[in-house]
């Protein structure tokens, strides 16, 4: 027999929560869009910062906020949990977002990691936020998810990939 699981509802009021209009997008005939890509993967991790105390870790380990480097972010005491779960979100978006068109079709809540990072922290678990896909580092001084080879964006050292991403914060943060 099949049972259907409900699952816990979160009012969107209490993660104060907004729309796609006010992180600037425009609906359009063919989809959605937004002057300036990347907005919302900002817009998400702050409001992630604001609603669950996330706290970013710069790698590689050693650089500044001018070096080439990208964030990943993490719960307070995610180190000190007895679990911890580790999320890499999908190839070009930013961290917090499964992918800017779930939001856009699903809301935020459903597009975002909001939805999961609740409910593990309810749990006691720590989480720890990769971000795989920001391997540029822009002539603006800002890691960016795509080369834009019109540009002379360099690649993140430890992070120009995927798989050096997932190494380097597995033998420098994780261990």
């Amino acid at each position: 027999m099949f049972v259907r699981r409900i699952k816990k509802a979160i009012n969107p009021e209490d993660l104060k929560l907004k729309t796609l209009a006010d992180f600037g997008y425009e609906f359009e005939l063919d989809g959605i869009r937004h002057p300036e890509r990347g907005a919302v993967d900002r817009e998400v991790i702050k409001m992630l910062e604001k609603d669950f105390s996330l706290k970013s870790i710069r790698i590689p380990i050693n650089s500044t906020e001018n070096d080439p480097s990208c964030l990943i972010y993490h719960t307070p005491g995610a180190n000190t949990k007895e679990n911890l779960v580790v999320i890499a979100t999908s190839y070009s978006s930013g961290p917090g977002l499964w992918n800017s068109a779930s939001v856009a079709i699903h809301g935020f809540l459903n597009g975002s990691i909001a939805f999961l990072i609740n409910g593990l922290t309810e749990l006691g678990y720590g989480v720890l936020i990769l971000n795989p896909n920001e391997n540029f580092w822009s002539p603006s001084g800002r890691a960016v998810t795509t080369n834009d080879y019109s540009q002379e964006n360099i690649e993140i050292p430890s992070s120009d990939c995927l798989d050096s991403h997932l190494k380097y914060t597995w033998n420098n943060v994780l261990k």
